[in-house]
């Protein structure tokens, strides 16, 4: 790689202060491949405020940052990329600053991993989630014009760059696929739940719960289901409280709104099944989580999941539930043996992802700056 002038670009990082673990866990993504590169005339900076970690149940300070991250988007980040003499910024949110950007002559990388809200006829039956409602407006002013200036768009599957390609088909030519992937330093072992069923999800219509938890509770008896997540208020609001009563009465549900990685792993651990019902998914890293702690899967055929898991787990039409209760009814029914043999094809997935754990493609991204 041969650079005339030395290269400093900057990494927004502010939103590794809250829990948002896909843009967080991809920005240590950006991090791991940062130390691999061997070019002394990139240098890499991360730029976030001054602000504790956000912890769970900080309601308050969660509805600050909202308001924070947008002024620190716009302008504090940029001016400050442009004291420290960067000539690049990252932008790892799907949001960034076009305009001042320009003005100061920065240049900038957008990450663009998740495209569900560039959807003309994507649907938001949380109408009462005003936040959820303010961020999608927030996306759409910018996207647009974000994809058009922007010098290079990272990512994350392929199924993700046909999606921003029909969205905006200038951007054909600036997409580099950067896949995400998982760290887990110290594997957690428990003993397995018998009948057991964990959903790691979220309050978003993609994630399909307002379809999939009145079926589950409706259908499912003598399972233990772990949700983790999204609150039991937020649940109420998606499910008819009948449903509700008949679920924890026929089944011992558990529900976590947020879980530290520790507890969350500990939870992977204990459960059989791991199910995911989103109806877009453009990588969806809980399906890593879900091979590594030896979860039998079941997902949706829908967005990147059969990427993800390169056809390795057993998938089902969201149109038809009632073959999603047969493959969980089958999955419960198996002997030690073979759910080994599920497991064992399951190991693949993540071998077969890791060895795209190079930077191969980020040298690319660094060749073209």
């Amino acid at each position: 790689m041969k650079k005339t002038k030395n290269v400093k670009i900057a990494i927004d990082s502010f939103l590794t202060i809250r829990q948002t673990r896909g843009i967080s866990s991809y920005i240590d993504r950006l991090s791991a491949l940062i130390k691999k590169n061997k070019d002394k005339n990139i240098t890499f900076v991360f730029i976030r405020p001054k602000i504790k970690k956000l912890r769970s149940g900080e309601k308050f300070k969660s509805i600050y940052l909202n308001f924070y991250s947008i002024i620190w988007e716009q302008f504090i980040f940029p001016i400050k990329a442009k004291i420290l003499h960067c000539d690049y910024v990252i932008y790892p949110s799907n949001t960034g600053s076009v305009y001042l950007s320009r003005f100061l002559n920065l240049k900038f990388i957008l990450v663009l991993h998740d495209v569900y809200f560039t959807l003309n006829n994507n649907k938001y039956p949380q109408y009462f989630n005003v936040s959820q409602f303010l961020s999608h407006i927030y996306r759409k002013i910018l996207i647009r014009k974000l994809c058009s200036n922007a010098s290079k768009i990272i990512t994350v599957s392929k199924f993700a760059e046909k999606m921003i390609i029909k969205y905006d088909k200038g951007t054909k030519n600036k997409i580099i696929i950067l896949k995400n992937c998982i760290n887990i330093k110290k594997k957690i072992i428990s003993k397995k739940v018998s009948k057991s069923i964990l959903l790691v999800t979220g309050f978003h219509p993609q994630k399909n719960l307002q379809n999939i938890l009145p079926f589950l509770f409706d259908k499912l008896v003598k399972f233990n289901i772990f949700i983790v997540g999204i609150s039991k208020e937020n649940i109420s609001k998606l499910v008819n409280n009948n449903l509700i009563k008949k679920g924890f009465k026929n089944n011992k549900i558990n529900i976590y709104s947020h879980l530290e990685k520790k507890k969350l792993y500990k939870v992977y651990s204990r459960t059989e099944i791991f199910l995911m019902p989103s109806i877009f998914e453009s990588f969806s890293i809980p399906l890593l989580e879900a091979c590594y702690f030896n979860n039998m899967i079941i997902c949706s055929e829908t967005g990147a999941t059969k990427e993800t898991t390169r056809n390795m787990a057993l998938y089902y039409n969201n149109n038809n539930l009632n073959n999603l209760k047969k493959k969980i009814d089958y999955l419960s029914s198996l002997s030690n043996k073979n759910k080994k043999k599920i497991l064992y094809n399951q190991s693949k997935i993540l071998k077969k992802n890791n060895k795209n754990f190079d930077n191969k493609n980020f040298n690319v991204l660094l060749n073209s700056l």
